[in-house]
């Protein structure tokens, strides 16, 4: 079955056997002077922002992501002025939330697909980064809270493919945890093999919440081959 694409979020096609999900995750930090903001009327209020971050992601006219960039790659300009940036980073540790779809649906091929690119991902996980799963059927179960890879591995046999799909439910709760992860860089990624079912709010909800988070987000499409 196929996806449909949640606004903000990148769709990716997987067959049930092999899938992966490579994130670039990069941020620069530059210096910029915030615009005067006209209060009342001969009242003006400035603020001074030093440091702003930006988050990159560069992919190529194939859509694969590009990885080693380096600062040099970038051209940053403020009112077309040029900027230096302060401070690149493209290899930081990073706190990764994966919503996965443990419904009835995700059985066979696509649930052995599933485990095995979840297992060759977090065994070759970048050392310092962690990791939280969400998994969600008709209910949510957070089993788990920026813990390290190994410790994900170990959790990864009690998931059981049950139920219906509360897939906006599941999107929410990773935004509300976003909020609580200790890593600078932050990701989000959907795993799922169809549209939401049994959720008990709505498309809009997830619009806003994906407007609202500011990172970086992927949902990976299982689908079966033809």
């Amino acid at each position: 079955m196929a996806r449909r694409t949640l606004p903000g979020l990148t769709a990716i096609s997987s067959a049930p056997t092999s899938f992966s999900c490579r994130l670039l995750l990069a941020a620069i930090l530059a210096t910029v002077l915030a615009a005067p903001v006209q209060a009342q009327d001969d009242e003006v209020i400035k603020v001074n922002v030093d440091l702003v971050t930006v988050n990159v992601a560069v992919k190529d006219s194939k859509g694969r992501s590009l990885l080693g960039l380096k600062s040099h790659d970038f051209r940053i300009t403020d009112e077309n002025s040029p900027v230096i940036p302060e401070f690149f980073d493209v290899d930081g540790p990073a706190s990764i939330i994966f919503v996965v779809d443990v419904s009835s649906s995700m059985t066979g091929d696509k649930w052995e697909g599933l485990m095995d690119g979840l297992r060759n991902f977090l065994k070759k996980a970048r050392d310092g980064n962690d990791y939280t799963l969400i998994a969600f059927s008709n209910n949510l179960q957070v089993l788990a809270q920026s813990v390290s890879a190994a410790h994900l591995l170990s959790l990864l046999p009690r998931l059981k493919p049950h139920g219906e799909t509360a897939l906006y439910d599941g999107v929410l709760q990773g935004f509300d945890l976003l909020k609580q992860l200790p890593r600078r860089h932050k990701a989000l990624v959907l795993i799922s093999d169809g549209e939401d079912n049994s959720s008990r709010l709505g498309l809009a909800e997830v619009e806003k919440g994906a407007a609202a988070s500011r990172t970086t987000m992927y949902s990976i499409g299982l689908l079966l081959k033809a």
